[in-house]
């Protein structure tokens, strides 16, 4: 199961404190785990660099690595990512309901916040439309390894556990004028969301729709308000009608949670 929100945490699995680094010439030089909302604002969302996510949060070698996420979750692997995406492609969440080519992108985002765009197919034409999956990514934007930021409204980026190389790992990234879902590896200490898979190991919360899962504890019926009325309202508003494969999975999803 993939969690429907993104992370929020301060601390460590342990309990250790992740800093909080508003500075942009402290953030361009870590090499250790850091948060800091977008644009240093508050009421904007977490961001995390890479460092974070791997648990580094001392520069000894001799100092073990911290968990990130919390018990009985973990980020996703480069690896689980691509599963994912054949996933969504082979039960036909791409825009035009295809199962071939990777164009999820509109059924990954959110039904709000991004910014518009003509083209076909695109997160940002007709967002009424978006978010078939559930998914529910928002566009959050960025922070850049030089610690500006940027993208608000444009990207939603997304770490994964998977270093590509010293300087680098790899991330997913939905732009609202694109159809597919990205993959991409940049630096480090970039400040990008982060979601949690829950581990095999732990009993799943649904089976038809297979993948995903409030990873908080609290809001079930509002999460299903959000996500499953409005997209079956919205698809009988423009004519759209939703396979029964995916009524039935968005209404088990609903059950299955509470």
């Amino acid at each position: 199961d993939w969690a429907v929100e993104n992370a929020e945490v301060v601390t460590y699995r342990d309990g250790t404190p992740i800093p909080q680094v508003t500075d942009a010439n402290e953030w361009e030089n870590l090499t250790t785990g850091a948060w800091s909302y977008y644009n240093n604002d508050p009421t904007k969302p977490r961001l995390y660099n890479w460092y974070a996510v791997a648990g580094i949060h001392d520069n000894d070698p001799n100092i073990a690595n911290k968990e990130f996420a919390p018990e009985g979750w973990h980020v996703p692997s480069d690896a689980e990512w691509t599963t994912l995406e054949e996933y969504l492609i082979a039960n036909g969440y791409n825009y035009d309901g295809t199962t071939t080519g990777n164009k999820i992108a509109k059924s990954m985002a959110s039904i709000t916040e991004w910014n518009s765009s003509t083209n076909t197919g695109v997160i940002g034409n007709d967002q009424s439309l978006n978010n078939d999956s559930g998914f529910n990514a928002f566009p959050e934007g960025n922070r850049n390894n030089n610690g500006s930021f940027n993208n608000e409204g444009n990207n939603a980026i997304f770490w994964s556990s998977t270093e590509n190389n010293t300087n680098n790992a790899w991330n997913r990234n939905l732009n609202n004028n694109n159809s597919n879902l990205n993959r991409n590896n940049n630096n480090k200490q970039n400040g990008f969301s982060v979601r949690f898979v829950r581990d095999l190991n732990r009993k799943p919360l649904f089976k038809i729709r297979g993948f995903f899962s409030k990873w908080k504890t609290q809001n079930y019926l509002n999460n299903f308000t959000r996500h499953t009325y409005s997209a079956l309202r919205e698809s009988v508003k423009n004519h759209r009608l939703l396979s029964l494969k995916k009524i039935l999975s968005k209404i088990y999803y609903f059950f299955a949670m509470n």
